[in-house]
């Protein structure tokens, strides 16, 4: 079954989630907007404001709540729903469904029901922040939001310490400060780029290490908007190191001393070491 594409009608029995601006009206694409113009049934994870874009592409389906209260309930329904051959389209507030959204549930339950889930491309917060944090965008790790509690927000932050993979995460005006000093405290004065209103009018980018953006956040009068931190991974860990330690090189010189051959050495010490045997091999073969 082919992929409906623009100018041809959803297809009954079939949900799409169709992703939504993150700010800018002009990011939700033709195909999104012929889906939202065309389906019978729109879940939306707040009413009001997906009511307000519908109007805006002169949009008129049925508009249904669901959210994180009601998803199991809408979940059941929209099964009936598309059994009897209805059109539905699922949006969140902003950006792709499901992504820090409601919808899971809902996608689940319609899968094991055996109908068909259409997913379209469209707007992420957080890869839309990746790409311009000038951090290394070839491996990421998506971790949303992090725990409310700050004890349990540490313990994720210690978590996801050791990971190289550049880290994403989804912060609130509210949390933005303290998540920021734990981020210092946990992770050390890592680079990072805290990204608010994405593709709105009020767009921000701060940019540096940890600490020099926090500071930066008290020179606000207030913090408001919706945020998105890009953290820079875990440095690298050198395998070994570059050369033998002084320790080593002593331990090497007594072995010589007593006699032992150049072989003997080598094996000895790397094995006991746990260091590359032609280094050490080139020691004794320097002691003459």
């Amino acid at each position: 079954m082919s992929v409906a594409s623009v100018g041809e009608e959803p297809e009954a029995g079939v949900l799409y989630l169709v992703p939504t601006p993150l700010g800018h009206l002009g990011d939700l694409s033709p195909r999104a907007r012929h889906v939202l113009t065309t389906v019978d049934t729109v879940l939306a994870e707040d009413t009001r404001v997906s009511r307000k874009l519908l109007s805006h592409i002169d949009a008129h389906p049925e508009l249904v709540s669901c959210h994180d209260h009601n998803e199991a309930a809408r979940a059941a329904a929209l099964c009936d729903w598309l059994a009897a051959g209805r059109r539905v389209a699922l949006v969140s507030d902003a950006g792709t469904p499901l992504v820090s959204d409601p919808g899971y549930r809902v996608v689940c339950a319609v899968l094991d029901a055996g109908h068909r889930v259409c997913a379209l491309p469209g707007p992420v917060a957080a890869t839309t922040a990746l790409a311009a944090s000038g951090l290394p965008p070839d491996r990421f790790l998506f971790a949303g939001f992090l725990p409310k509690k700050p004890k349990a927000r540490r313990e994720a932050l210690a978590a996801l310490a050791p990971s190289p993979e550049t880290l994403l995460f989804y912060v609130s005006c509210h949390e933005l400060k303290r998540v920021l000093d734990d981020m210092e405290a946990v992770l050390g004065d890592r680079r990072v780029s805290a990204s608010r209103d994405l593709s709105k009018r009020g767009e921000r980018h701060w940019r540096g290490p940890v600490g020099t953006v926090r500071a930066a956040l008290d020179t606000l009068d207030r913090v408001t908007g919706e945020w998105t931190v890009v953290v820079a991974g875990a440095a690298p860990v050198d395998a070994a190191p570059a050369g033998l330690r002084d320790e080593t090189r002593r331990l090497i010189a007594r072995l010589h001393a007593a006699g032992l051959g150049a072989r003997a050495v080598r094996d000895i010490v790397a094995e006991h070491e746990g260091v590359s045997k032609k280094l050490v091999y080139q020691a004794v073969l320097e002691l003459g």
